[in-house]
């Protein structure tokens, strides 16, 4: 997958020869990656959560963590596979977790809980489709280690053919969810390009409260301080859930320094399943958050919009209303029919308490 993507492309200042030349303007970076992890802080532990996941793509990830800094590999199995187990008893620093399958979150909770106690600074949280150069690892730990309040980095993502990836965007609204999921993608153009800051330059680092869960460097301080993943969630909003967090307390950066490879699938735009796990779990999400009024959401996009770099950023001092009974029109749908009410309290409806910001409501760290 990787001959795909020049060398040149993911590390400017070397001179390798290329297959495409995809980008000009990062070459300021200068790689330090020679130079081998000895401290047990400086190590980093990365967790993968499978579900019938192929072998050979779970061998090409692996290679990408073939880095010193990489200490502990949790590979957490919603499937519970026999074969993946035993071919993962033969592979040094990984530790098969077999878990039942109750979400993307819960899966990365599992292991999350396991190292916080446990020595180093960082966890990387990351899809099984993502590659990319083992150095890179050492590279974002630099990064982040002379950026103290940086609390989660992404880097530049890249499809399978050198086509970029917007995996840093600006929180959602329901219109953005509706628009990219429903329409054909020609039609509200400038809508779709706002929420995927393509305007933005991407040659640039940048402060972007909103991260794709693909590949995800986190500081292990600012979860011990901000909470884990939300495992209400099943699936697709609890990486903007944990990012907006983060991004109260933290910078959370896209830094186009280091360069990674997303074979991305798209599962709910293949799939009715996936469709339904998608919708069922943004209702969720805008249940808890806001479906028109968030004011978080809208200090933290017009930081994006007001050209607020990283070096610019600073903690926002945001004054929450208090937890209020839900009145959005999905709701008042639900609760008055009655043939609903009992699923829709069960799938759908985060309670007044739930939807508290206070940490107690989240997954336990212990």
């Amino acid at each position: 997958y990787l001959s795909y993507i020049s060398r040149d492309t993911l590390y400017p200042t070397q001179k390798y020869k290329t297959i495409p030349t995809l980008t000009a303007n990062s070459n300021k970076f200068v790689r330090k990656s020679l130079f081998p992890c000895i401290s047990p802080t400086e190590m980093v532990s990365v967790s993968i959560v499978t579900f019938h996941t192929s072998l050979s793509q779970l061998e090409c990830c692996l290679k990408s963590l073939d880095s010193r800094c990489v200490s502990r590999i949790y590979i957490i199995d919603n499937s519970r596979s026999d074969h993946l187990h035993k071919w993962c008893s033969d592979k040094p620093k990984v530790t098969y977790l077999p878990n039942d399958n109750t979400g993307y979150g819960a899966g990365h909770n599992t292991a999350i809980r396991l190292e916080l106690p446990l020595p180093g600074e960082y966890h990387l949280v990351m899809n099984s489709d993502v590659e990319f150069f083992p150095e890179i690892i050492k590279d974002i730990e630099q990064y982040m280690d002379s950026h103290p309040s940086t609390g989660m980095l992404q880097p530049k993502m890249l499809g399978t053919n050198g086509d970029k990836q917007y995996s840093c965007r600006r929180l959602p609204t329901p219109a953005d969810v509706f628009i990219r999921r429903f329409f054909p993608e020609g039609w509200f153009r400038g809508i779709r390009e706002r929420y995927l800051l393509k305007h933005l330059d991407q040659e640039r680092t940048w402060n972007i409260p909103y991260h794709q869960g693909s590949f995800m460097f986190i500081r292990k301080k600012a979860l011990m301080d901000t909470g884990i993943f939300d495992e209400r969630f099943f699936m697709y909003p609890e990486d903007i859930d944990l990012t907006r967090r983060i991004h109260r307390n933290y910078l959370t950066v896209y830094w186009p320094g280091a360069t990674i490879v997303h074979h991305h699938e798209a599962a709910s735009y293949k799939s009715l399943r996936m469709l339904g796990i998608h919708i069922v779990n943004m209702i969720r999400y805008f249940n808890k958050w806001g479906w028109i009024h968030d004011p978080e959401r809208d200090l933290f996009n017009n930081q994006i919009e007001g050209n607020i770099t990283y070096t610019q950023a600073s903690k926002p001092e945001l004054k929450l209303p208090p937890p209020r009974q839900l009145t959005k029109i999905p709701a008042l749908f639900f609760r008055r029919t009655s043939g609903f009410s009992r699923l829709a309290k069960r799938y759908l409806f985060i309670t007044s308490q739930q939807r508290s910001f206070t940490s107690e409501y989240l997954p336990s760290l212990s």
